[in-house]
């Protein structure tokens, strides 16, 4: 009888070994063969999977973003009042990003190659965090101005603000 795959497992650990080939030779230098030796499968194997590399980092970026975005709002939550929360979300990104430093150069070639590719998925992608962060800025903004930390601002521009020097941070 034929072993039993559990697809969700097989799929992530494709993913997690495609992140890390990525990361070491680079999105446009890496080739499928690559992902499925270091995953210790056959390479059409990731085409049961993924339809194409593009999709495959596309799952790279998705999963970093829900393990990101699921520990800030884990800490965030467990935080009892505002500023408690702005230490949770900057403890939160610093330990996110230094659990990935080898993988960390990834996220800048994501973020290029949405930039050059006619796939709008990319940027829908980055999109969809920028979004995820801007509103989590509001709310906290609208908190912090509540508990008496700011005077009263705009939100929506004041985490703009943020996102904006937070992301040139992340360039430098």
């Amino acid at each position: 009888m034929p072993a039993i795959v559990d697809k969700a497992a097989k799929r992530s650990d494709i993913v997690r070994h495609a992140a890390d080939v990525f990361a070491r030779t680079g999105y446009h230098e890496t080739k499928m063969q690559d992902i499925a030796t270091e995953a210790d499968i056959g390479k059409g194997t990731i085409y049961e999977y993924f339809r194409a590399k593009e999709q495959l980092f596309l799952a790279v970026y998705d999963l970093w973003m829900s393990d990101y975005e699921s520990l800030i709002l884990q800490r965030v939550e467990a935080s009892p009042d505002a500023m408690s929360k702005v230490d949770a979300i900057r403890d939160s990104a610093v330990e996110f990003y230094a659990s990935r430093a080898e993988q960390a150069p990834l996220l800048l070639e994501f973020w290029a190659h949405a930039l050059r590719t006619d796939n709008p998925a990319f940027l829908e992608r980055i999109t969809r965090t920028r979004t995820f962060l801007r509103d989590l800025g509001i709310k906290l903004t609208r908190e912090l101005v509540d508990a008496g930390w700011f005077t009263d601002v705009d939100a929506r521009a004041f985490a703009d603000l943020e996102a904006g020097i937070s992301a040139n941070v992340l360039m430098c």
